[in-house]
């Protein structure tokens, strides 16, 4: 079922679910949920004053008497980012991207370019910043850095 805030919950199969672009695998130990942006039943909010898109969804499973019921949320932030004059690109991103993630938990941030995840002494050689602050990360990436490319569009 997907759920959306204020509205009554849609029922809809794996098969369906999955014609529509939303993804459901279970690996070993994993259960993975996963959504592209501008599926029609995620929907647009804010945590910490930085735009998220999330698709939150209840899974139901019944094998003769064991109902099993699990709770996924798949969220992105949606911050366009930013250019500042000290010569850094940057994003913000919510440490807790949806509300239903409650609990002490500790967030882990890595940088990865190309699927290729950075060593952190790399990172910090070529400049790139992680800091957190009152629930918010912010990535700042400096504009000519190594790999990077600009492109230009005119109207």
């Amino acid at each position: 079922m997907f759920q959306r805030v204020d509205e009554e919950p849609t029922p809809m199969s794996l098969a369906e679910a999955h014609e529509l672009g939303y993804e459901f695998d279970l690996t070993e130990g994993r259960l993975v949920f996963r959504a592209t942006y501008g599926q029609p039943d995620s929907f647009c909010t804010e945590v910490n004053s930085v735009p998220v898109e999330a698709a939150h969804v209840t899974l139901f499973s019944r094998q003769h008497w064991v109902v099993l019921m699990v709770d996924l949320v798949a969220a992105c932030s949606t911050d366009k980012g930013s250019y500042d004059d000290s010569g850094y690109m940057m994003w913000r991103t919510p440490e807790v991207l949806h509300p239903i993630i409650s609990g002490i938990h500790e967030t882990l941030f890595n940088i990865g370019i190309n699927s290729d995840l950075v060593e952190p002494t790399v990172a910090e050689e070529r400049g790139y910043i992680v800091e957190k602050d009152n629930g918010t990360v912010q990535i700042s990436i400096p504009y000519t850095t190594e790999g990077g490319y600009r492109k230009v569009i005119m109207h």
